[in-house]
């Protein structure tokens, strides 16, 4: 099994007086390169504020059902505040992980696994996996989730709760595999619950570090 990276890359937040964290630098740190199968090898880092193109260019590779899935409902671009939104995080009550592809030249980005923190619930996040069509199905989303567990767990995070299409098979395969508990929410949709003390236990039982090299 791949194994998962523990770290926040330093040179990319730093502590404050209070106990968030703030963005002082958008020079992306050396990464960790995971080989996947079928010869894709992936850089994953934090997201920047610095990834807003790329944000909007991965999105405009989403084809309208991998769109919908995500968003639960039609969308044909991404709203200027919502990019702001999901670049400019604090990475401890909103934290988001990216995928590249390390051969990719041009729009190397392949996918986004984010959590941000329920304002009611402090201890429970939304949670959310978006994985370019043509990377589908080799095992970005998975590798991304499990990392995105380790991250969110570390931040005080003790599950996730969201909302998944039902007919999102990959999806829903990957919270059933990771133990989530589901229930139907209306409309096609189910809302699904994963505790991520149990979750974590076995994320650790079956993961052993395996990495490449580290790029800088």
């Amino acid at each position: 099994m791949l194994g998962i990276p523990r770290y926040l890359p330093q040179h990319v937040v730093e502590r404050a007086p209070s106990p968030r964290l703030h963005v002082v630098s958008t020079s992306p740190p050396p990464v960790p390169e995971v080989a996947l199968a079928g010869d894709l090898t992936l850089r994953l880092r934090p997201i920047l504020p610095s990834d807003k193109d790329g944000l909007h260019r991965g999105f405009d590779r989403l084809s309208p059902t991998s769109r919908y899935r995500r968003f639960l409902s039609p969308m044909l671009r991404l709203p200027p505040a919502m990019v702001v939104r999901f670049t400019e995080i604090d990475y401890v009550d909103h934290f988001a992980w990216v995928a590249l592809d390390a051969r990719r030249q041009v729009d190397p980005g392949v996918a986004v696994a984010r959590y941000i923190r329920c304002a009611d619930a402090t201890g429970t996040a939304d949670v959310a996996v978006t994985v370019v069509d043509e990377y589908q199905g080799r095992g970005v989303g998975s590798l991304l989730m499990r990392m995105l567990c380790t991250t969110a767990r570390g931040n005080g995070i003790e599950r996730f709760s969201s909302l998944v299409l039902s007919d999102n098979h990959p999806m829903v395969r990957l919270l059933t595999g990771l133990g989530a508990r589901f229930r139907p929410d209306g409309y096609g949709a189910l809302s699904f619950e994963l505790d991520l003390g149990p979750t974590m236990r076995e994320i650790d039982r079956r993961s052993q570090p395996r990495y490449g090299r580290e790029s800088a």
